[in-house]
């Protein structure tokens, strides 16, 4: 890596047709594991497979709004943070067990994110040996449901036709999401940093596994992801019933229950919600569950963090009793996070970056291997009828609406608000 002086990168699209991946989605639930652990146990079994090492950890992407403030739900601003993920293959474990383990610890890990992997990597670091955790998985499944795919919004210019991301220090970044019912998923990685055909080879060994993933019959068997091939398949049934924390005796009121069940079925679009049900086997996952939270909160007043929401049983029921603890306890359920006091007046003075903000930043200045490049998105998109003058009106109104989207960034290693929306 520090023989690459610029790195460039490179993408691999897939995408599995809306049919095919609500077959997966469908088999996920069963086994009450999220598509996103589905698709990240496959992607760590890849890695896995085609290197020498079985336990490793993954980078992945969370979007995290603490309680810091009464309208955190409505800022426009960088709230991304990293989860430090640990995986490990153990040998005969089944496909279904091994995404069972894996969502475990990603729920294990989730109850301390508010250690950012940022900060974890920084304190590695401090020994003897850099540490870098340059594999990364982005999930942003679901953006929404798959119902309402065809009222996607994100889409009425047009198709997208190109896209990539590229970060400072990240070998390779797969990303998944939901366009219009169908899975994309994506590969964007240093060009220069692997042997001839490497990333092509995985690649097609991750589609090729998980269109297998399409048939209801291979979630009860062993599938192994090998150098030269899939293997064999063997049988392997395992006990899909998570163990689930102790629930304290908490009386709760009909009414509430009632509202619980209806705001799941909203959320999830279920007509039957059982109250006893795990969330994560209606179909349910943490970016579905932080929307639940945001809404009881919204409703009751109360901040219920997901680790709470994950430790307690994750029903509709344990749902309803950490209401009723949270509105009548003097136990702060709520996490004790310094709340933010507004002082409009020097909003457009120079401020501090967040952790990931000042990592990307110093990333891009070249002093650390495959640095020298920005941190970015960009895509292309074919559009007909489209009014340029009206769309560069709108965009300049919501540039002035949502002050930290003129956000600059200093020499200093800070960031400061233009005052004007730039021309």
């Amino acid at each position: 890596p520090s023989e690459i002086s610029k790195p460039e990168f490179k993408r691999m699209t897939g995408r599995l047709p809306a049919q095919l991946w609500s077959k997966i989605k469908t088999s996920a639930k069963s086994y009450k594991v999220t598509p996103s652990v589905v698709l990240c146990r496959l992607y760590a079994d890849v890695l896995a497979a085609f290197s020498s090492e079985s336990h490793f950890t993954l980078n992945l992407t969370l979007f995290n709004r603490y309680p810091v403030h009464p309208e955190v739900d409505q800022i426009v601003g960088d709230f991304t943070s990293l989860l430090l993920l640990e995986l490990n293959r153990q040998p005969g474990d089944s496909f279904q067990q091994r995404a069972e383990h894996l969502q475990a610890q990603l729920i294990s890990d989730l109850e301390h994110r508010d250690v950012s992997g940022v900060k974890v990597i920084r304190a590695l670091s401090q020994g003897a040996q850099h540490a870098t955790m340059p594999v990364v998985f982005t999930s942003a499944l679901p953006i929404q449901s798959h119902e309402d795919s065809d009222q996607d919004s994100a889409y009425w210019i047009g198709d997208m036709v190109y896209a990539i991301t590229q970060t400072p220090q990240v070998w390779l970044d797969h990303q998944v999401f939901e366009e219009q019912g169908d899975l994309v998923y994506t590969w964007d990685y240093v060009a220069d940093l692997f042997p001839e055909n490497l990333i092509e080879t995985m690649f097609s060994a991750y589609t090729e596994h998980l269109n297998q993933l399409t048939d209801a019959e291979h979630w009860y068997e062993t599938l192994q992801v090998t150098e030269q091939q899939f293997d064999g398949i063997s049988l392997a049934v395992t006990d899909d019933t998570a163990p689930v924390a102790a629930v304290v005796d908490v009386s709760v009121p009909a009414v509430l229950l009632e509202e619980m069940t209806a705001l799941w079925a909203d959320t999830l679009g279920l007509e039957h919600i059982p109250v006893d049900e795990s969330f994560f086997k209606l179909g349910g996952d943490s970016l579905i569950a932080t929307r639940v939270l945001g809404k009881v909160k919204q409703a009751h007043s109360v901040a219920i963090s997901l680790a709470d929401f994950f430790a307690k049983g994750t029903t509709v029921q344990s749902l309803a009793e950490l209401v009723v603890l949270a509105t009548t306890s003097d136990q702060a359920l709520v996490p004790s996070y310094p709340q933010i006091i507004p002082e409009p007046n020097l909003r457009f003075e120079p401020f501090p970056l967040n952790d990931i903000q000042r990592a990307y930043w110093l990333g891009r200045q070249g002093t650390y291997a495959l640095g020298n490049v920005p941190c970015h998105f960009y895509s292309e998109t074919t559009a007909n009828g489209v009014d340029i003058g009206k769309l560069t009106r709108t965009w300049r109104q919501m540039i002035e609406r949502h002050e930290m989207l003129r956000a600059v960034i200093l020499p200093t290693g800070e960031q400061q608000i233009l005052a004007e929306v730039p021309e």
